[in-house]
């Protein structure tokens, strides 16, 4: 059953556990998750990154997606990852994702938070969970990681209203 990234996060605070989340690159390994999930009788997070959505367009994964939660009977947190665009994350929240993250952690801090409460707003008005970012993760082509600044975090977390943030260490 698809739920929101927020819902799983406060059981899981509450119950003093952790949620699974992992990202996808297509059917197989999604049904694995949320049949491996539902096995487990626990709660997961099946995400479209960016790997996933450079072969396979949002259009097709949201059903997808969707398709595989309501099949099982735990929890599912149908998650958009590290999307650069508002208008991804605007057409996803409009396909069904229950979940979205919206990553400005490359761009100044000020900046980060003011396209990061759009996502917010867009999503907060249809019941969407969304995560941010703050740090820098260096991924691909030697790129260096930035760690987090604790009070970046902070100022990040206050003033955009997200439900999670990714941070890097």
């Amino acid at each position: 059953m698809i739920t929101s990234l927020e819902s799983v996060l406060q059981h899981a605070l509450h119950n003093k556990t952790a949620v699974a989340g992992f990202v996808g690159l297509g059917w197989e390994d999604m049904r694995a998750y949320v049949k491996a999930a539902e096995l487990e009788n626990k709660p997961v997070i099946i995400q479209a990154g960016p790997g996933c959505r450079a072969h396979t367009p949002i259009e097709v994964l949201a059903p997808m997606m969707c398709h595989l939660a309501d099949s099982v009977n735990v929890p599912v947190v149908v998650h958009l990852d590290h999307s650069k665009s508002i208008d991804e994350c605007s057409r996803a929240i409009d396909m069904g994702f229950s979940s979205v993250m919206f990553d400005g952690s490359d761009l100044p801090i000020e900046e980060n938070i003011r396209l990061t409460q759009s996502v917010v707003e867009l999503a907060k008005a249809r019941g969407v969970s969304v995560e941010g970012e703050v740090g820098y993760v260096g991924y691909a082509k030697g790129e260096a990681s930035q760690g987090s600044l604790p009070d970046e975090v902070g100022l990040f977390a206050e003033s955009t209203g997200v439900d999670a943030v990714a941070i890097s260490i």
